[in-house]
């Protein structure tokens, strides 16, 4: 016999998000309030946060308030946490800012890595680190972590953004275990192509979507609301629409990974011949 599930996203009263002013963390935003859900949102550009702030409040009557950080910036990391220990009752925490570099590893700036380091790995533990205690007093809480699909499926030009959102799966695996006897929820959410803001802005200024096929594109609602709906079962990692879980499966295959295994000694042979003639 299934044992059904008590949870109730509704009895959740705070949530913190990071990278509330657009794409996935804005949406997160908008799910939270539409569940009577008060929120924080943390972002850099202040104009926008204050009128998401002002139109949540208006359409869900709920409290929203903003802190104004640039989590790629330590300073702005240790700002934003003194802000949050002074806030008690915080049962949730979304991180969700993140950005993508187009390029290989030596023509990508090293202050980008680091930017991008910084914002996926430090800023995300430093935050845990601070709200989970609150949680395991509480015995409640929810913290969903924005990987993504290139976490399992490596390509040309993400080296540092697929092992960033590689650790986020690994860390929470790992915490995981420390938390198995509480009632605090972890989430790996592993998006694929998201209709956001994410491939517009930053490096992605000039990125051709069309580049994509159109099928293998989520509406950002449909990501957000799969992640929701997962909470109930307390998924560790999920992987949003039955293409990306195609994807993973097929690329994690025996099949698919004997042949990348044979196409890299392939490649390592052709390098060696190489150099031994030059």
């Amino acid at each position: 016999m299934v044992k059904k599930s008590n949870f109730n996203l509704k009895k959740y009263k705070l949530a913190v998000i990071t990278g509330a002013s657009s794409g996935i963390g804005l949406e997160f935003a908008k799910q939270f309030a539409e569940n009577k859900i008060n929120l924080i949102l943390i972002a850099r550009r202040v104009e926008k946060l204050e009128e998401i702030c002002l139109d949540l409040e208006k359409q869900y009557h709920i409290k929203a308030t903003y802190i104004q950080a640039d989590l790629t910036l330590e300073n702005d990391v240790k700002s934003c946490i003194n802000q949050l220990d002074q806030t008690k009752g915080i049962d949730i925490l979304v991180n969700g800012a993140g950005f993508g570099t187009i390029g290989g590893f030596t023509s990508v700036s090293l202050e980008a890595h680091f930017q991008m380091i910084q914002l996926h790995i430090n800023a995300v533990v430093h935050l845990c680190h601070a709200i989970l205690p609150q949680m395991q007093q509480n015995n409640k809480g929810i913290v969903i972590n924005i990987a993504s699909l290139g976490a399992f499926t490596p390509t040309r030009g993400n080296s540092v953004y697929s092992a960033s959102k590689s650790f986020l799966i690994t860390f929470f695996e790992n915490l995981q275990k420390e938390l198995d006897k509480t009632e605090i929820i972890l989430q790996a959410l592993c998006p694929g192509f998201t209709r956001t803001e994410f491939h517009e802005v930053g490096h992605f200024s000039d990125f051709d979507r069309s580049r994509i096929p159109t099928r293998l594109w989520m509406a950002v609602k449909d990501v957000v609301a799969i992640s929701l709906a997962a909470l109930k079962k307390k998924s560790l990692i999920v992987i949003p629409g039955r293409k990306n879980k195609w994807i993973y499966r097929l690329y994690r295959s025996p099949i698919v990974q004997f042949y990348m295994k044979k196409r890299r000694k392939k490649g390592s042979k052709k390098g060696s011949k190489k150099n031994s003639t030059s």
